[in-house]
């Protein structure tokens, strides 16, 4: 993973919260990687879940909970580094022009573009 990668990583994971929280009615201000997701924004289980799959979506990547259990994302750095794991774990298994075809193709089917 490059270094931009990782900083889109956190600013994934912060727009991702923002919006959720917004769409909850709840604004919150700077978000530091010590702020406990449940406990200090006010995350619920399901929030929680919502928010994994929303960057997910966004990274194009794979779970974040195949390289990490739900309950170890307690804080905001959890989060970030459990992504940064993942993406990381992803590149390292395949190549980059198999990973960026597989990512089309995802691409594709998520806009209803894929051939039949």
């Amino acid at each position: 993973m490059s270094p931009g990668q990782s900083d889109d990583i956190d600013v994934v994971v912060r727009t991702e919260i923002r919006a959720i929280l917004h769409g909850h009615g709840r604004d919150v201000g700077e978000i530091s990687d010590r702020d406990a997701l449940s406990a200090e924004l006010g995350f619920s289980s399901s929030q929680l879940a919502e928010l994994v799959s929303r960057i997910g979506f966004v990274l194009q990547s794979p779970p974040v909970t195949r390289v990490t259990a739900i309950t170890d994302l307690v804080t905001v750095g959890d989060l970030v580094r459990a992504w940064r794991r993942a993406l990381a774990a992803e590149s390292s298994l395949t190549g980059p022009d198999e990973l960026r075809a597989s990512r089309d193709r995802a691409r594709a089917r998520r806009d209803g573009t894929a051939e039949r």
